[in-house]
């Protein structure tokens, strides 16, 4: 992979296991998921880092604490 830093600040690969758990129960209230993915930060000359996002960036409710993410 080589995603330019122009035009994202990272990425991950999704597997069907994360995808399936985060559309079919959007809140996070299901407790056998993950409570952080791991992404890939895109750095200013387009290397690559990995750092763990907590699940709730990809969930329909924001976080409970932390700063304000766009999503």
């Amino acid at each position: 992979m080589s995603p330019s830093p122009a035009e994202v600040s990272a990425c991950l690969w999704a597997d069907r296991q994360l995808v399936s758990a985060v559309v079919s129960d959007p809140d996070g209230e299901n407790h056998d998921l993950q409570r952080s993915v791991t992404v890939s930060q895109v750095s200013a000359d387009g290397a690559l880092s990995n750092s763990s996002l907590p699940l709730e960036v990809f969930l329909s409710r924001a976080p409970v604490s932390g700063p304000d993410l766009e999503r």
